[in-house]
């Protein structure tokens, strides 16, 4: 095996490591957390602060999951080096009997497409006027 290929197979081992730490430890960024939790009424006034959370928290998630999810999709090497990271960060199912009910027994594929399609019709809802 040449030096590169020892080298790229030790970073992609190292990385498939540290990946699976992070997701056995997942949690929502405190900061984000802490935004929502608050009064809805506060938030509304503090807008510098949505664009904050907005800018720097969740849009470069989104971001950079798309954006690994794509390469993934398009590389062989990439997908077989990820293909049981990916499982698990999609498919992993909420398995802590504290969660609400309607985050028990769901993957967070499941969660994000529920929660994006809640979003958009009650969009489509209050902008229509949709009962």
């Amino acid at each position: 095996m040449t030096m590169m290929k020892r080298d790229y197979k030790e970073n992609i081992t190292s990385r498939k490591a540290h990946v699976s730490k992070a997701i056995d430890s997942y949690a929502p960024h405190e900061e984000l957390m802490k935004f929502l939790d608050k009064d809805p009424m506060e938030n509304v006034d503090s807008k510098k602060k949505k664009e904050n959370i907005l800018n720097d928290i969740v849009f470069p998630s989104m971001a950079n999951v798309t954006v690994f999810l794509e390469y993934c999709a398009n590389s062989d090497l990439i997908y077989d080096e990820f293909r049981e990271e990916i499982n698990e960060l999609l498919m992993n199912r909420n398995q802590n009997s504290d969660a609400p009910e309607y985050k028990r027994n769901q993957s967070v594929l499941q969660r994000f497409v529920n929660a994006a399609f809640t979003c958009l019709w009650k969009g489509r809802r209050k902008a229509n006027d949709i009962p």
